[in-house]
């Protein structure tokens, strides 16, 4: 669809094939978490870098449009839950894909938790929106994650394959994934997805190398680029470590 192929534009350059996604939207899930109280800044850091889109919910969105707006490619996230609940692994959709679109989304991601005992509900609001946003022309980035039950098999290139795999056949244009934990993994991954993947960072890792080593062994594998945050905004050089990976993700240099 024409709707779909021109805001994909803006979530992965058309000269690399490659998108290197910032997400600031912890807080509706994690609350005041480290580094992320002043979030004008965290967008600001965003749109004055090469990042072709941020990752936000619609509240951060109306608060920072004046920072953004016009700069970067907007994903809303229109899924949520916060870690409070007893239920922390199963979110619900909030919101519609019509609200994002009239926030000025360029595309929409929803959260799915593989192995809930709510995994029905998940898959069922994820299909719901993805008609919305073939029937509005809009990408759904699709981030399939898995229950803390199965937190040993969440990083195991045989599961996010899988992962991907669903992904794919429950109608999303994107996806955001685990980092399955090198190269040979992540190529396994994408050998049966034809989907653009982006790799999440999760918690914060030991050290900004290893953030760099996670994202070039990632792209080396087949994944079009990154969706790291908290491994961005918590380091001690948020600037210097984007800048980093905008190397790795569009320059294609090696760590």
């Amino acid at each position: 669809m024409t709707g779909k192929r021109i805001r994909m534009q803006r979530l992965i350059q058309r000269g690399t094939g490659r998108s290197l996604i910032l997400p600031f939207d912890h807080g509706y899930f994690l609350g005041l978490i480290e580094g992320s109280a002043d979030f004008r800044g965290l967008v600001r850091l965003a749109a004055d870098s090469r990042a072709d889109a941020i990752l936000i919910t619609r509240g951060i969105a109306r608060a920072t449009a004046d920072v953004f707006g016009g700069v970067k490619g907007l994903i809303l996230r229109i899924s949520g839950m916060t870690a409070l609940s007893p239920h922390a692994d199963h979110e619900v959709v909030v919101t519609s894909v019509e609200s994002a679109l009239a926030l000025g989304a360029d595309a929409v991601a929803v959260t799915v938790f593989l192995g809930s005992e709510h995994e029905q509900d998940m898959l069922r609001g994820l299909g719901r929106v993805a008609d919305a946003c073939d029937r509005l022309g809009i990408p759904l980035l699709g981030e399939i994650m898995f229950s803390p039950r199965l937190a040993e098999k969440a990083f195991q290139a045989e599961y996010v394959a899988w992962a991907a795999r669903l992904g794919q056949e429950a109608g999303a244009d994107i996806l955001k994934l685990n980092y399955p934990g090198d190269a040979a993994g992540m190529r396994h991954v994408v050998s049966g997805c034809t989907l653009p993947i982006v790799i999440a960072g999760g918690a914060r890792l030991d050290s900004d190398a290893d953030v760099l080593r996670m994202a070039s062994e990632s792209v080396r594998g087949g994944a079009v680029g990154t969706c790291i945050g908290r491994n961005v905004f918590q380091s001690p050089d948020p600037a210097g470590l984007l800048a980093r990976l905008a190397e790795i993700v569009h320059d294609g240099k090696a760590v």
